[in-house]
């Protein structure tokens, strides 16, 4: 179960990419916004992630649409709807969003399954799955990403430091490189089989611990690559070993990645 951890899983598998003419970003975003453990830490993390996808429309001059599966709408079976109801065209990425609870089963892949109360067998649904689901429908670019646990719930956390994105000189150029001259998956994960992923409820940073980091570093990474940025450069920092202030000792949190990826060479 999922409770004050940040899994993020991102899924890119990537064959050369070139930017064409009408390319569109299609974001399913999934959030257990009222759980009563970790609900306000999935609220903030929907708002930053929304708050992404806002500067791929605005400064990325990228065409958005947007599906949100959240509050009292939150189930599997809404989930399945809203990423087969995607209209995806060959040249479109495609961003999944997990944010709830999760576990994982001895048939698990080594990333998790998703906490969302299914009704059928049929329904069971976990990031591997969703990606593989969305894959099929053969966008260029998938990026899945799931802030929840691998391992039964744990206990709550101390603070973590506020982070306040630098200014950007290329941010356009970096966000339309990012994410409509990839071709293929990238998955990613806020902790390896085993362990947590750790949210924060309350306090000045709110959220998943993984979710602030990686948007950390993709921001980061865009400051100083500006238009050359890579996903191959911010997986490494997004994936470092994460110290939960945890009492009476820290516990360390290792986010995972499977990257199979190619870009358009520039």
């Amino acid at each position: 179960m999922h409770r004050l951890l940040a899994a993020i899983s991102i899924a890119v598998l990537c064959l050369a990419a070139t930017e064409a003419p009408g390319q569109k970003v299609h974001a399913v975003i999934a959030a257990d916004s009222l759980d009563g453990q970790i609900g306000p830490g999935v609220q903030e993390n929907v708002k930053n992630i929304t708050a992404l996808l806002t500067s791929l429309e605005i400064v990325g001059e990228i065409a958005v649409v947007k599906a949100e599966v959240s509050g009292r709408d939150f189930s599997c079976k809404s989930i399945l709807r809203a990423v087969d109801k995607l209209e995806i065209g060959p040249d479109d990425t495609v961003v999944f969003y997990y944010a709830g609870h999760g576990f994982r089963t001895r048939e698990s892949s080594k990333f998790p399954e998703f906490s969302c109360e299914p009704t059928s067998e049929e329904e069971r649904i976990g990031l591997s799955a969703t990606k593989d689901r969305i894959t099929k429908k053969k966008p260029r670019f998938v990026l899945a990403i799931a802030d929840t646990c691998n391992v039964p719930e744990g206990p709550e956390v101390g603070p973590v430091p506020q982070f306040t994105p630098p200014p950007v000189p290329e941010r356009k150029a970096a966000l339309r490189r990012l994410f409509l001259e990839y071709s293929g998956s990238l998955t990613m994960s806020g902790s390896v089989p085993g362990q947590y992923s750790w949210y924060r409820n309350r306090g000045e940073t709110v959220g998943g611990f993984f979710t602030i980091q990686l948007l950390r570093v993709v921001n980061q990474q865009i400051a100083e690559k500006g238009a050359k940025v890579a996903w191959e450069d911010i997986t490494p920092g997004a994936t470092n070993l994460i110290m939960v202030p945890t009492e009476p000792k820290k516990t360390g949190q290792q986010p995972q990645v499977e990257f199979v990826a190619k870009a358009k060479q520039p």
